[in-house]
C-alpha cells in the first residue's frame, strides 16, 4: 500500500515517502549480547558475575525502567537463565507464590503447576513443605483459584443428581 502511495505522489509530483528505522544505541546491542553468552554460563559464579555487570549497564543508562524494549526482553530471557542456574530455595518459592497469587485463568494454574513440578526436582523434595511461609502463601493462593477434586465431585454429584431428579423436560 506504501509504495502505491508513494508511485502516486511522486508521479503527481509529491515528495516520496521515507521510513526511518531507529538503530539501537551500541550499548543496548552490547547488553543483548552479553546477556545472549550469559546464559550459557555453567556455574552460579558466571551467572552472578553476569547478572551484576548487565545490573551496572541498566544502571549507567537509566535504570530498567527507562531501558527500550530490547534490553528489558534481553533482560527477562537472562533473569531465566540465572534463576534456573542459581540456587536460592527462598527466592525461588517466593516467585512461586508470586506467580500462583497473580492467576486469574486456568492456564496461568496450569503452567504454575509445572512450574512448581520444576522446582521441586531443581531443589529434591517432593512437596513444597520445605519452603516454609512462601510455600504456605502459594498454596493458600491456589485454594482461591482452584477447586479441590473433593468438591469438584461434589459439585457434580449434586447437578446430576437434581438433573435426575427433574421430571420436566
Amino acid at each position: 500500500m506504501r509504495s502505491w502511495l508513494a508511485v502516486v505522489l511522486v508521479a503527481c509530483g509529491g515528495a516520496p515517502i521515507h521510513e526511518s528505522v531507529e538503530q539501537n544505541p551500541d550499548w543496548v546491542i552490547a547488553y543483548r549480547d552479553r546477556a545472549d553468552r550469559s546464559c550459557a554460563c555453567k556455574d552460579a559464579a558466571c551467572l552472578d558475575a553476569a547478572r551484576a555487570e548487565l545490573a551496572q549497564i541498566e544502571a549507567d543508562h537509566g535504570g530498567l525502567d527507562e531501558a527500550p524494549p530490547d534490553v528489558q526482553a534481553a533482560h527477562g530471557a537472562f533473569d531465566r537463565c540465572w534463576r534456573a542456574g542459581t540456587s536460592d530455595p527462598a527466592r525461588d518459592a517466593a516467585a512461586s507464590a508470586d506467580e500462583i497469587c497473580g492467576c486469574t485463568t486456568s492456564e496461568c494454574v496450569r503452567a504454575w503447576k509445572l512450574d512448581a513440578m520444576h522446582l521441586f526436582d531443581k531443589y529434591g523434595v517432593g512437596d513444597g513443605s520445605g519452603f516454609g511461609s512462601a510455600w504456605q502463601r502459594a498454596t493458600a493462593c491456589k485454594a482461591t483459584v482452584t477447586l479441590a477434586g473433593s468438591a469438584a465431585l461434589v459439585l457434580v454429584t449434586s447437578a446430576a443428581d437434581a438433573m435426575c431428579a427433574c421430571k420436566d423436560l
